[in-house]
């Protein structure tokens, strides 16, 4: 029963992610959302195994995600005006 509320929250953000594509701080939320479900699932599995240093490792990774992602996003800021993804060409 618990891991179908996982997968339905799961599903819930990657369509939440496609539905917000235009706005480059959205697109960060819903990481960080994923990041904080895959972690607290990962916990539930820890207790019966005992791996510390693989949640440390999982909790870094999702920081030095949210720091490149903020990053970006001021630059894309200073150099834009905007946080929009509508003005960005990605096809160079």
């Amino acid at each position: 029963m618990e891991l179908m509320n996982y997968m339905m929250l799961l599903l819930l953000l990657i369509l939440m992610m496609m539905m917000c594509l235009s706005s480059f701080l959205l697109i960060l939320t819903c990481f960080e959302f994923l990041l904080i479900l895959i972690l607290h699932s990962y916990l539930m599995v820890e207790m019966i195994m005992n791996n510390d240093w693989i949640f440390l490792l999982i909790l870094i990774m999702g920081v030095c995600e949210s720091v490149i992602g903020l990053s970006l996003m001021i630059s894309i800021i200073y150099l834009y005006g905007n946080q929009s993804m509508k003005f960005l060409n990605l096809m160079w």
